[in-house]
């Protein structure tokens, strides 16, 4: 077997990286961006019901909820979905870093928001879905930093 191939990084810390690592990393945020987009779009229903169940009001979903939860959010999330595509596509490593630089920033902008306004979601451990989406920003800004 061959060993390896390690990433040449300008922080020792990060050279034994295997140069696949970030790579995965990438995808697997563009992957999640296309399933969120599809997600939001195809059952506002369960997400509300997961995420934010104030916005239910018996059997129907509140129409600036619906709005901002399904569609804006579901546009968000194809968006990033196109930009990785584009990285991809064209096999930029500057792309693929901006991608997860950004996608990281959101995921700990979203974290933070949870930790500081979740209450109003009705989200009972709207704490814990803070310390998942921090997470996955961490993960995400560790797959930047790899690709430096």
């Amino acid at each position: 077997t061959q060993p390896s191939p390690v990433s040449p990084h300008p922080m020792p810390i990060f050279a034994s990286i295997p140069v696949g690592i970030p790579t995965a990393i990438f995808y697997f945020g563009v992957l999640g961006a296309g399933a969120a987009s599809l997600k939001h779009l195809l059952s506002p229903r369960k997400t509300f019901e997961e995420l934010t169940p104030a916005a239910l009001k018996k059997d129907a979903i509140e129409p600036a909820a619906l709005w901002w939860g399904s569609y804006a959010f579901a546009a968000m999330n194809l968006g990033f979905c196109s930009v990785g595509l584009w990285a991809a596509h064209t096999n930029s490593t500057e792309a693929r870093q901006a991608y997860l630089l950004g996608t990281g920033v959101l995921f700990e902008a979203f974290a933070l928001a949870w930790i500081k306004k979740g209450e109003i979601t009705g989200k009972r451990d709207y704490k814990a879905q803070a310390v998942k989406i921090a997470g996955f920003g961490a993960l995400f800004l560790f797959g930047f930093v790899c690709m430096l």
